[in-house]
């Protein structure tokens, strides 16, 4: 699974979270979810991978693995 897809998951899963037409409904998915809206709002741009809380509440583990040779 890719950063794009985890992105594309989080924000599928706050959409029900939206308030309002507009709104992707992140803020109010980190509230309910206990995770920080500054660190989902800077994995979502990009300048960061997601924490271990935000992983959590997706049902994610981030886990590194070798490479298999083909």
């Amino acid at each position: 699974m890719t950063l794009d897809v985890v992105r594309k998951l989080l924000l599928r899963r706050a959409l029900p979270f939206a308030a309002r037409k507009n709104s992707t409904g992140v803020q109010a998915w980190c509230k309910a979810h206990g995770v920080s809206n500054s660190h989902a709002c800077e994995f979502l741009n990009g300048q960061r991978n997601p924490t271990s809380d935000l992983l959590a509440a997706l049902g994610l583990e981030w886990r590194v693995m070798r490479k298999i040779r083909r």
